[in-house]
């Protein structure tokens, strides 16, 4: 089957499918506005922070230490924590003679007297509260309820500690519930009124800044035990662990206060737990404030631009480029944003990333598109002239110059029309044309329905092929099966003659099966694709043999042993002009 040249590449361009590229960019900027994507932004802003720390945390001073009301003091008191003043007023006392830069007291104080049970309690807490007093800055947590109103403290507690030594311990938190942003200080109804860091960094003369918490910054905080400060007494001892720190006392029993965060930076403690408890949050914000820069979020100007520059993937020309291109612009997304977060900026992701699959998306589609386009080309421009099958690997890439030959079992068709000469004399051209149309056809529905390829089809007669280009499980049953259609297709078209009183058609089939080669056959500027086999030259004589022994059809023994249930008749041995004689069966059709 004559194979056409490959069409030089087209010189112009596709154009650029710049509102492909706007939309996928707007796309990406209303995706970075929806819940999914900030809380997509959020665990990426955990995972950074992780990997930050992981790498090697940002250097900050160990100044500030924790003292905790762990299990471990609830069993050495062996009382419940309502019942902890004197044991907190003595632990106050000590921190506050050891010399601290500055205490925070992250424990609700109570709301009433509990002397009526045990005399005393609340004189042995005040106590303590005076002597922390004298620490400049000594600030108190103020808990609020669930109307948001501050809870009410005991009158004597509160007259020790004043307002001007309180700090709301409130926290603000992300969509997902994790707390990652700070105050320092409240809108109230008289104003505002600092939190427990902002109290804290007022004291301490420090200026900072409210924003994110960076939880990147130092190592995991120094941890003391309430119960091992109960046990010290020796106050070099005390000086030593307190002396010129910063005390944050707080609850870190494993059940009790605990704030969902980023990072857990209560070293003391389990690894993979990401709530801690809320003193450690208190102290993550005052190192952030302190020593530390809190996190900025990126200018909305950068995301638009990086949006913008995401979706200009569309305009890579080959979707596998695109797909590259877009991995490595994911990497330097996530890179990048890992390393602006080290600096200091936080940079949401997601909708970039979401922009980048979309562009990568739309390429391949547009690809497809394009390629689906021009295989429908070149359908219509060739598929007049070449077989289906043959085509189709044209366009699939298996069958291209230089194509090596391949051994194949086969099976071949041929097929004239019976008479066409004499018809052809008294006829028309353009009778004759139309008459020899109609033959073709009956003939190419039938092979094509059964997976043969016609190799040739020249004035009244045909060539088909099949197991080749594409093999497949039969062919000498294909063949057989293509035949029969193609005698009851001429039976229908005589049926239509009739009806016309134009007389009948006779064809003349030749069936034949065996090994055989596919290839290219021709030059370098003009080649066939088409089969050579031994079959082919038997199938050729078969049909001369059918039109002098009176079938419609004869077959060669593979093809015979396909036939089932038909009605043949044996032959037996046929001298073949130019071969050896062959077993033949004559077959007059369906």
């Amino acid at each position: 089957m004559p194979s056409p040249r490959k069409p030089a590449a087209p010189t112009e361009r596709p154009p650029i499918p710049w509102p492909g590229v706007a939309a996928v960019a707007i796309a990406g900027f209303l995706f970075a506005w929806t819940p999914l994507a900030e809380r997509a932004d959020l665990f990426a802003l955990d995972q950074s922070f992780g990997v930050l720390r992981a790498a090697g945390p940002k250097s900050a001073p160990d100044d500030i230490v924790i003292v905790g009301l762990d299990e471990a003091t609830e069993k050495a008191i062996g009382e419940p924590l309502a019942l902890w003043h004197a044991p907190l007023g003595e632990a106050l006392a000590k921190i506050a003679a050891a010399k601290p830069k500055a205490i925070g007291l992250d424990v609700t104080l109570p709301e009433k007297s509990f002397d009526s049970i045990r005399p005393g309690l609340d004189l042995a807490l005040a106590r303590g509260l005076a002597a922390a007093r004298a620490v400049q800055p000594f600030v108190v947590a103020l808990a609020v309820d669930g109307q948001g109103a501050a809870k009410t403290i005991h009158t004597p507690f509160l007259a020790v500690v004043d307002d001007q030594r309180m700090g709301l311990a409130l926290f603000g938190r992300d969509i997902d519930g994790v707390t990652r942003r700070y105050l320092l200080a409240l809108p109230t109804e008289d104003g505002a009124f600092p939190t427990f860091a902002g109290r804290l960094c007022s004291g301490l003369s420090k200026n900072c800044r409210a924003g994110i918490t960076d939880y990147a910054l130092g190592t995991p905080y120094r941890y003391v035990s309430l119960a091992r400060v109960l046990e010290l007494k020796d106050p070099a001892g005390l000086e030593r662990l307190f002396g010129g720190r910063i005390v944050l006392i707080g609850e870190t029993q494993r059940f009790t206060d605990r704030i969902a965060q980023p990072v857990n930076l209560a070293g003391w403690e389990p690894d993979g737990r990401k709530d801690a408890p809320g003193v450690l949050a208190h102290a993550q914000v005052l190192r952030t404030a302190l020593h530390g820069t809190p996190i900025e979020p990126a200018h909305p100007a950068t995301l638009v631009f990086l949006l913008s520059a995401c979706a200009l993937l569309l305009v890579v020309r080959d979707w596998r480029l695109a797909l590259v291109a877009g991995g490595l612009a994911a990497t330097g997304l996530v890179v990048g944003s890992v390393m602006l977060l080290r600096a200091g900026t936080h940079l949401p992701v997601a909708a970039a990333l979401l922009t980048v699959s979309l562009a990568v998306a739309a390429r391949a589609a547009l690809d497809a598109r394009d390629h689906r386009r021009s295989r429908d080309r070149l359908t219509h421009a060739f598929g007049g002239y070449v077989s289906p099958p043959v085509l189709e690997g044209i366009l699939a890439g298996r069958i291209e110059p230089g194509h090596r030959a391949a051994t194949r079992t086969l099976a071949f068709l041929f097929a004239d029309l019976r008479g066409s000469t004499a018809f052809t004399e008294k006829a028309t051209p353009g009778e004759a044309m139309a008459l020899l149309n109609r033959f073709h056809d009956v003939a190419v529905a039938a092979v094509h329905k059964h997976e043969g390829f016609l190799d040739n089809i020249r004035g009244d007669g045909v060539m088909a092929v099949f197991g080749a280009p594409k093999a497949i499980d039969d062919p000498a049953g294909a063949a057989f099966r293509a035949a029969e259609d193609l005698l009851r297709g001429i039976d229908h078209l005589n049926a239509q003659r009739a009806r016309r009183n134009e007389p009948p058609l006779e064809v003349g089939v030749g069936l034949a099966a065996g090994e055989g080669v596919v290839g290219h056959v021709g030059s370098r500027e003009r080649f066939n694709f088409t089969a050579v086999a031994d079959a082919a030259n038997v199938a050729a004589r078969l049909q001369d043999e059918a039109k002098r022994l009176g079938f419609r059809a004869v077959l060669s023994g593979p093809v015979r042993e396909k036939a089932g249930a038909a009605q043949l008749e044996a032959l037996g041995p046929l001298e073949l002009r130019g071969h050896d004689p062959v077993e033949a069966w004559g077959w007059k059709g369906p």
